[in-house]
């Protein structure tokens, strides 16, 4: 007698993990100091490889976690909040580089995060850093007027 059951066995649930293989993906390209996004023959250009990446890296920086409802709460960083806050200058840079790193350590494309340098305005900061990707690649990112 037919079972109304399915025979399903754990290979065939494979566990939940993702079999697509890991890449770059594509994003929109985007200039912050103007607030639009970039255009190339009339539509917007897009970025695949280590080039998506840095805009991925830039976007998850400039964007404060748990303001922005289109985002899950693991994206984003509380740079903001850092800013508005009247403490040491050593406890501000370590937590700075604690919240940026969490914010990109969430893309499985990168790998590490590190090399800092930050420099603080009254209300902006500029924040550079090396990002390795799993693929191997390295490339310094500097975000400019985080705020």
């Amino acid at each position: 007698m037919a079972s109304i059951f399915p025979d399903i066995t754990v290979a065939t649930l494979a566990l939940g993990v993702n079999t697509q293989p890991l890449s770059y993906g594509r994003e929109l390209a985007f200039d912050f100091a103007v607030g639009e996004f970039i255009r190339e023959n009339g539509k917007i250009k897009v970025l695949e490889g280590v080039e998506a990446l840095k805009m991925w890296v830039e976007k998850a920086i400039r964007t404060p976690r748990y303001r922005v409802p289109i985002y899950s709460n693991s994206y984003g960083d509380e740079i903001e909040d850092l800013l508005s806050l009247d403490i040491p200058t050593a406890v501000f840079k370590s937590e700075v580089i604690r919240v940026t790193t969490e914010a990109l350590m969430i893309n499985p494309c990168i790998k590490r995060v590190d090399n800092f340098v930050l420099e603080r305005g009254s209300d902006r900061l500029r924040i550079n850093c090396r990002i390795t990707s799993s693929f191997g690649d390295s490339f310094e990112q500097e975000i400019e007027g985080v705020s």
